[in-house]
């Protein structure tokens, strides 16, 4: 596109971490989704719909591969930290939601910082398929969070760019006014917004505390690969 650029971010492991926890711990759902036709992702959103914000003091980090955006630790590994006796299945699951969501809070005050001015944000792919996860990005982020009706970025992103090709539409501002629609919006809710930003404050200070023992993981972890 003409004289136009774009700021780019790649966290690890966002969606493949709900999916890494459904291959090794969701065979139940996955069973039972069989049953009910549906995805198994849809029972993750209602068993966790009910556990209260926060997950009970369990925080998950996502860095089934190390960490790309916000930390760029490649040593740093993924964790559950905080579960005791009292945790269930469903407060991992919400862990994970959370964990994910905080790593884009802190991504977008990694941008912010490099003076780009956010003023709206557009969730597409796979996550913007639970209604759970949504919320819960919206109410960490503090802003309105909008779902395109076609998830497939990439690939309406080709249709886009052919169809000013081809001469169907004058430019690209009018080829995405036309193709690009919105089908739901989620709102911040103050409440929870104002509970989170004290967490991921607490979740800040949990990595840092571990971070030396994430270093010590990826070495023995590479010392046993050799």
């Amino acid at each position: 596109v003409p004289n136009t650029w774009e700021y780019e971010v790649i966290i690890n492991a966002t969606g493949e971490s709900l999916r890494w926890f459904r291959d090794n711990f969701g065979y139940e759902e996955v069973y039972k989704a069989r049953e009910e036709n549906v995805s198994p992702y849809v029972l993750f959103d209602r068993i966790a719909t009910n556990v209260p914000l926060g997950a009970g003091g369990l925080f998950y980090y996502p860095y089934l591969w190390g960490a790309r955006a916000p930390k760029f630790d490649p040593l740093a590994r993924s964790a559950f930290i905080g579960f005791t006796h009292a945790h269930r299945k469903s407060d991992f699951i919400r862990a994970i939601l959370e964990g994910v969501a905080f790593q884009y809070s802190e991504t977008l005050q990694l941008v912010r910082g490099l003076g780009v001015d956010v003023r709206r944000i557009t969730m597409t792919g796979g996550e913007a398929k639970s209604n759970l996860w949504n919320q819960i990005k919206t109410d960490v982020l503090g802003m309105s969070l909008h779902i395109p009706e076609v998830l497939d970025a990439a690939a309406l992103g080709s249709c886009i760019l052919a169809s000013v090709g081809v001469k169907v539409y004058a430019d690209f501002k009018t080829a995405v006014a036309k193709m690009v629609r919105i089908s739901k919006t989620y709102n911040p809710n103050p409440k929870a917004h104002s509970e989170y930003a004290k967490l991921i404050k607490a979740y800040q200070k949990v990595y840092e505390h571990y971070r030396e023992c994430f270093k010590i993981l990826a070495e023995l972890s590479t010392a046993e690969s050799t």
